[in-house]
């Protein structure tokens, strides 16, 4: 009778002497077709990661009182897998952000409240 080995990242039971189990094998990093290069991830791909990663977006972060359909919306501009770099916004909001971030409009408190990231630690949304 073989020895019981134990998934590296889940703990889970195994009994073939494999380092992971069936359902760690393939995910993230594990996943011999991902890339964390920004050059190498496309648009729809890494739009697909944050929807499987975040899921679907619920709430305007930076205005509660906002009603409507909403977005996942990149802070930084540079497009990293990073679960940071990307908040949920409405779709009012995400355009006034990213016409700031282009620089077409010069000031304003969209700017300070998303550059200093000052976010509630439960919810996450910008205080």
């Amino acid at each position: 009778m073989q020895k019981a080995n134990f998934c590296i990242d889940c703990n889970k039971n195994i009994w073939k002497p494999y380092l992971r189990c069936k359902n760690c094998a393939n995910k993230g990093s594990n996943n011999p077709n991902y890339n964390n290069f920004k050059k190498d991830i496309t648009y729809s791909g890494l739009h697909t990661w944050i929807h499987r990663t975040l899921g679907k977006a619920s709430h305007c972060s930076f205005n509660l009182e906002h009603q409507g359909k909403y977005e996942w919306a990149n802070i930084s501009g540079a497009y990293l897998r990073a679960i940071d770099d990307w908040s949920c916004l409405c779709i009012k909001c995400h355009r006034q952000y990213d016409w700031i971030k282009r620089g077409k409009l010069l000031s304003g408190k969209w700017l300070e409240k998303m550059n200093n990231n000052n976010r509630d630690s439960k919810t996450g949304r910008f205080i």
